[in-house]
């Protein structure tokens, strides 16, 4: 009988020391996945800012309606 209990405290620990093993590999994993949302988010954000940064560069149209002789007509003109 006493040879059963040592058989089962033995099987415990070693369940036990497998279920740390996998928690350990778990967090790793979640690090690793949390790293690489990051990463991607900074990456994504440098592309939106050199979007932006190119958008600004560009030249835009502004349109107002005017009445040059006896109807209204958008006149326009390109603004850097």
């Amino acid at each position: 009988m006493a040879w059963q209990t040592v058989g089962a405290v033995k099987s415990a620990r070693a369940t036990l020391s497998q279920a740390k093993i996998a928690y350990d590999d778990l967090v790793l994993q979640v690090e690793l996945e949390i790293q690489q949302a990051y990463s991607n988010l900074q990456a994504g954000s440098r592309n939106y800012t050199k979007a932006s940064q190119r958008m600004s560069k560009r030249p835009t149209r502004r349109c107002v309606w005017r009445r040059p002789g006896s109807a209204w007509a958008p006149v326009c003109s390109w603004m850097s």
